[in-house]
């Protein structure tokens, strides 16, 4: 079985669950920047219509279109979440409504909380892949564990609480009868 697999979301552990974490996309700079580019927006908007440059309907479809937009930017950073879970099964990762990611931990060489650079190390938070293959899933913060399998992969995992996921997937790996990672 692969280390990580796309999986449906109803296998997640659930209350069985070892760890269970969720982290919220709700960072007052990021809704800050983006009030800001709204208001920018609005802004340009106002003075091309006074100058007469855009006809009042064709401003009115584009101011609501733009803001719309902001609109829903804001809404969806709002509720975008990331859940991070440690069962019996491994390590589960679900972002973004259906969308999760399962790491069985068969090949797991090591797991270890660590403070690490998003934006110097992967290029920002979220979902990323760098160059030489590593890859992080992460909300806001620069605190996590950073899985490395036999294989050579590497894994950060952004959590608020790093010493507690490691240590869950330490249990996981020795209820399989492995040292700890």
């Amino acid at each position: 079985m692969p280390a990580e697999r796309r999986a449906p979301r109803r296998e997640r552990p659930g209350p069985q669950a070892l760890f269970t974490e969720v982290q919220w996309m709700r960072h007052p700079l990021l809704q800050g920047s983006l009030a800001v580019s709204a208001l920018v927006s609005a802004a340009i908007l106002a003075g091309l219509a006074l100058r007469g440059a855009i006809s009042p309907a064709a401003l009115t479809g584009l101011a609501g279109g733009v803001l719309g937009l902001h609109l829903v930017l804001v809404l969806a950073f709002w509720f975008a979440s990331m859940t991070t879970e440690v069962g019996a099964d491994g390590l589960w990762i679900t972002c973004l409504l259906p969308w999760s990611r399962h790491f069985t931990l068969e090949d797991l060489a090591e797991a270890r909380p660590e403070t690490y650079h998003p934006v110097r190390e992967f290029g920002g938070w979220g979902y990323r892949v760098t160059w030489s293959g590593k890859r992080v899933y992460s909300v806001l913060g620069s605190r996590g564990v950073r899985l490395i399998f036999t294989d050579g992969r590497e894994v950060m995992i952004g959590s608020r609480r790093p010493e507690e996921l490691a240590r869950a997937i330490g249990r996981v790996v020795c209820l399989r009868g492995r040292r700890r990672p």
